[in-house]
């Protein structure tokens, strides 16, 4: 996990986690036999109960409390990483913030699903940017249409390294045309647009890469 401030510093001193091999456990042990080797019990877990209660956005009413499932994070997790071509040498600029959904699931659950590099940007309105994608050599970036809008208006932006990038995209309201054509011309991608609810863990519907099918927020992502 890397935090940087506006100038492109690092804010966290680097950690590195490992394990010991004290009683035959390591680094990349199993849960299983972690547990085994600690002596404590493996905690039984049901899928189907109450993992996360996220709000939503309040845009249609007051926000509300989603009750999702272990298995509806999972599975969303799973979908998306496998639709977005995420992997352990992939490293996602996390501009949504974490407490929102879309930020929980495409950005950290995601990243720890597949055990890739997590970019937390500071807040969007400042610069940073640039100095991120340069120094993290970036790959995916989930954004909203708003946040598109300032990246194309951004003076700064065209100094960006859009290069190691394979998925741009997001979502929160359509994207239009000219927006789309902007984007492209600035970074070298299509942006990606899909359709996701507090209430089904995150996006269901999305565009394949290289297929933005403008004016659709996609198919089925599992």
């Amino acid at each position: 996990v890397a935090a940087l401030d506006a100038s492109g510093h690092d804010r966290l001193p680097a950690l590195i986690v490992g394990a010991s091999n004290r009683q035959g456990c390591g680094v990349g042990t199993s849960w299983e036999e972690a547990a085994a080797c600690s002596g404590v019990e493996a905690p039984s877990i049901d899928p189907d109960a109450t993992s996360v209660i996220a709000f939503s956005s309040g845009t249609t009413g007051r926000p509300k409390g989603c009750m999702l499932s272990l298995r509806m994070l999972s599975a969303q997790v799973a979908a998306w990483s496998t639709w977005v071509g995420l992997n352990h040498g992939s490293a996602s600029l996390i501009s949504l913030p974490l407490f929102h959904v879309a930020g929980m699931q495409t950005g950290m659950n995601a990243s720890v699903h597949v055990g890739s590099t997590m970019v937390l940007g500071g807040p969007w309105e400042e610069p940073g940017f640039e100095a991120l994608s340069r120094k993290h050599r970036l790959t995916h970036w989930v954004g909203t249409t708003t946040m598109a809008v300032d990246l194309v208006g951004d003076p700064l932006a065209a100094e960006a390294d859009y290069s190691s990038f394979r998925m741009m995209g997001g979502g929160g309201a359509p994207m239009p045309d000219a927006l789309a054509q902007r984007f492209r011309t600035l970074t070298g991608h299509d942006y990606i647009d899909g359709y996701g609810l507090t209430e089904t863990s995150g996006a269901v519907l999305l565009n394949p890469a290289g297929a933005p099918g403008r004016g659709s927020v996609g198919k089925p992502v599992f």
